[in-house]
């Protein structure tokens, strides 16, 4: 078992626990030697999630005593002549995905007729399950993470619901034990409101302290009930709760006041509407902890003034606000953030209806010296130079600032966004600014920290391209898309030479992608990770896929869409069967209509 586990973590064991022998390997009659048993993967052992007949979940652990296993013994025999139509098992409930031997019977096709066989065969397995403990521990983690963050389990265990689970249930096990604090929504993902409160004591039951619980795409299942279970479980202890596409309603966030330890709330993409945003202000006052508060994209008129004031009133220590879609919200409320919240470093007031102006950002500018993050993006604003001067003199560790998508934000601005001396992320997109050569060259100089620009949709040329190659060399972000026929390969050779240290190029629909250029950028820039030239018909070549598959060993998306010329494909065989050999982090790979 720990075999199929080492497959699916990409982990190698070659021991096995003292007073056990390894299965003996047995030569076929062509020579070759094989394992007694046939290797499988985790996802092999288990089928994804499906909706279990029965409920199997009450009182199962990774290792139980032959009292109960007997007790069950008619319920692990059903699930195994149980099909789902298709031949495969149906798949066990939380506990069952991660009661560690019973899959191995179940793997193999053998279910002990005793509890004491099956007793036999746990007390072997539990070395198994130390060393499984340590391999979970340890994680996959890749190779851009700058380091192993404490109580956090690898991103490609927290992707998956049965390697998650399993880290969970493994935390009672192996040398450093109750390590994990911070709980992916793959754990807790069920859209049954009862079948999640098991899920819920489940984790409890292996993670008594978690500071971390994420729910994702639950639907109505996040009940008061389920609030209630966290904040008796949990309440003092809970410091970020994440609830996103999980409508909660008003009697859900009623319990919410309980969880005294909570210094992150992020209520997102249509969880909060009208009612619930409303009893969210009521619990704004009993949550006196919060540092960080994310309630954006939700219903229509679910964050209003009142909400955003009460947030600022009673947590004078608030350092992010994320108020992305909150349709209604005006100056005052923003202006009340900055008369209370001094410390504010990251402000996002994307997608408001116009209602926010130059009054408010000014007030924000004065008033908030430590921002950091200010995001104006599609406001329909009326936010000028004249707001911006503030920020820019005033907040002089802004790093990030993204005013696309405005339509009656003015060309003079861009001089006050040359002032911002620390920026590291500037976006500009779809700004209509008419030619912005000599201003983003401007900016280039001045910002020379610039790691992350967005210049889709501008006017721009080859001038402004190569003003940003010369003067930001820790350039690693670059959206060029849909900028028209002004900027050419000479512009994107000019990138490619001067800032090898470029992770992600976006140049959809752009005349600058040319064999040439794609090929200067693979040889140029072995640290590019993410690659969109899509919707280039006849300008992706089998020369620059090429290119970018032999000298980009971090490629991690490649998307080439609509390249073909006239119904003739232009990317051939040959330069994916290359990508095939060489990309080996790959994990997206779009080639529609090429």
């Amino acid at each position: 078992f720990l075999y199929f586990i080492g497959v699916h973590l990409r982990h190698d064991f070659s021991f096995a626990p003292r007073g056990m022998e390894t299965p003996r390997d047995q030569q076929s009659p062509d020579g070759a030697v094989r394992s007694a048993h046939s290797p499988r993967t985790l996802e092999a052992l288990v089928p994804p999630t499906r909706h279990t007949p029965g409920d199997m979940s009450q009182g199962t652990t990774v290792f139980d005593d032959e009292a109960s296993l007997l007790g069950r013994r008619e319920d692990l025999g059903a699930l195994n002549t149980t099909s789902d139509g298709a031949g495969l098992p149906c798949a066990p409930t939380f506990s069952r995905t991660v009661d560690v031997l019973e899959l191995v019977c179940e793997a193999v096709g053998v279910v002990p007729d005793d509890g004491a066989t099956l007793m036999a065969l746990r007390r072997c397995s539990k070395a198994w399950a130390d060393a499984v403990s340590s391999a979970v521990r340890r994680g996959d983690w890749p190779d851009d993470a700058a380091e192993r963050v404490a109580g956090v389990m690898a991103p490609e265990l927290a992707r998956s619901a049965v390697a998650a689970r399993l880290c969970v249930v493994t935390q009672q096990h192996g040398a450093v034990r109750h390590w994990l604090r911070e709980v992916p929504a793959a754990v807790l993902r069920s859209t049954n409101a009862d079948r999640l409160l098991r899920d819920l004591r489940t984790l409890f039951d292996h993670v008594p302290r978690p500071t971390t619980l994420d729910f994702d795409n639950n639907g109505a299942a996040v009940t008061n009930e389920v609030i209630d279970a966290i904040a008796c479980a949990v309440g003092t202890s809970l410091q970020v709760l994440n609830v996103a596409w999980s409508p909660l309603s008003a009697a859900a966030v009623a319990p919410l006041a309980e969880l005294v330890a909570l210094t992150h709330l992020s209520l997102t993409d249509h969880t909060l509407d009208a009612a619930s945003g409303a009893a969210l202000t009521a619990v704004a006052a009993g949550l006196p902890r919060l540092v960080r508060v994310d309630v954006g994209r939700n219903e229509l008129h679910a964050v209003t003034d009142e909400l955003v004031s009460a947030f600022a009133v009673h947590h004078p220590q608030l350092e992010y606000l994320n108020l992305t879609g909150a349709f209604g919200i005006t100056d005052e409320c923003i202006s009340d953030v900055a008369t209370h919240c001094k410390g504010l470093q990251f402000l996002d007031i994307s997608g408001t209806d116009g209602d926010i102006g130059d009054v408010s950002i000014g007030d924000i500018g004065m008033s908030c010296p430590q921002l950091q993050h200010l995001r104006f993006s599609a406001t329909a604003s009326a936010v000028t130079a004249v707001g911006l001067e503030h920020v820019a003199t005033n907040c002089p560790l802004l790093r990030t600032l993204d005013i696309s998508n405005n339509s009656r934000t003015t060309a003079d601005i861009l001089d006050v966004v040359a002032e911002c001396s620390s920026l590291t992320a500037l976006n500009l997109q779809c700004t209509n600014f008419g030619p912005i050569d000599g201003p983003i060259t401007a900016i280039a100089k001045r910002c020379p920290q610039l790691q992350r620009i967005v210049i889709g949709s501008c006017d721009v040329s080859d001038v402004g391209v190569i003003g940003i190659a010369d003067h930001c060399r820790q350039l690693r972000h670059l959206f060029v898309s849909n900028t028209g026929p002004k900027l050419t390969s000479a512009g994107l050779i000019a990138i490619a030479e001067r800032c090898p240290a470029l992770q992600r190029l976006d140049a959809r629909n752009c005349d600058a992608v040319t064999a040439s250029s794609i090929s200067a950028i693979g040889r140029h820039c072995p640290q590019l990770r993410e690659l969109d030239v899509s919707e280039n018909p006849g300008r992706v070549t089998d020369e620059g896929v090429i290119c970018v598959t032999r000298h980009c060993p971090h490629i991690r998306m490649l998307r080439i869409e609509g390249t073909s010329w006239r119904d003739k494909p232009t990317v051939t065989d040959a330069a994916i069967t290359e990508v095939a050999n060489f990309s080996r982090k790959l994990e997206e790979l779009s080639v529609r209509f090429t």
